[in-house]
């Protein structure tokens, strides 16, 4: 009986698994702030985004906006999809188990502002995306 039960466990965790991931890996993108708003295409086609780790070193706030283009957005312009701001100090560090569909590509800004404007502090922000 427990031989059935721990193969039905494991079975389980398989099928919860996504399966892009586990059959091949997810990406990593990792990108340090410039003095810019710091349009940045991780993929050009459809994907997902599995995980962000963000830090702002910087006393300014800043956000990190992510778009569902698939080129470099433009950060004032196009439609943002995702928002996190970055207090001081504070990293953020996110996991989505299914991932958060990106029908075009996966692209983000770094900038002072909610809206895409505002010029990032060069070296403060580090952002690591990882997609597949």
């Amino acid at each position: 009986m427990k031989k059935k039960i721990i193969l039905g466990i494991v079975l389980g965790l398989l099928l919860l698994t996504p399966i892009g991931v586990w059959s091949a890996g997810a990406l990593m993108s990792t990108t340090l702030s410039a003095a810019s708003t710091n349009a940045t295409n991780v993929k050009s086609t459809a994907g997902r985004v599995y995980g962000l780790s963000l830090v702002n070193t910087n006393v300014t706030l800043h956000w990190v906006l992510l778009y569902d283009t698939a080129a470099a957005p433009t950060c004032n312009t196009d439609t943002i999809k995702f928002r996190v701001p970055l207090a001081q100090n504070i990293p953020v560090h996110t996991w989505y188990d299914t991932g958060i569909q990106f029908s075009n590509g996966i692209s983000f800004c770094i900038a002072t502002s909610f809206d895409g404007t505002g010029i990032a502090t060069a070296n403060a922000v580090a952002v690591n995306v990882v997609y597949f």
